[in-house]
């Protein structure tokens, strides 16, 4: 018994932890706040990284603010599935003797498909000309 409890209780305070991340998120205004930090590939290169907007993307989500999260990071929107998907099952997972597992993230071709896609936003992202340019981050108007 007192083994279970030893195994639950990291995965209890890094999903409650979580949790008051999103609060936190729900309430900081990711665009005009210090406490997000800053992409410091941005920072040095002014170039945007396949994460640059992913915060003021997720800040727009929980205001329900879709179209404005999409203009922040498409990628991270159509990535989104995927991260619930892997939450979902390691919530799952605090509360089962017998873990699940994330059979998705364990195949080869999906690691690779997905690293090209990555890589293929990175570059698209920063080209300045139509209609590559709306993949940069940007404010609706």
């Amino acid at each position: 018994m007192m083994a279970e409890k030893k195994y639950l209780t990291p995965r209890l305070i890094i999903t409650t932890a979580l949790l008051l991340l999103i609060i936190l998120y729900f309430f900081t205004d990711a665009r005009f706040s210090l406490i997000p930090p800053r992409c410091i590939f941005y920072s040095y290169t002014h170039l945007y990284c396949p994460g640059c907007g992913s915060q003021r993307a997720f800040l727009s989500l929980l205001h329900g603010e879709l179209r404005q999260a999409v203009s922040y990071n498409l990628l991270f929107i159509l990535c989104l599935p995927l991260l619930v998907y892997s939450a979902l099952i390691a919530l799952i997972n605090v509360f089962r003797k017998r873990e699940l597992v994330r059979q998705i993230f364990y195949s080869a071709s999906f690691v690779k498909i997905l690293f090209a896609v990555a890589i293929l936003f990175w570059i698209a992202r920063n080209l300045s000309f139509y209609p590559f340019n709306l993949l940069a981050p940007h404010e609706l108007i």
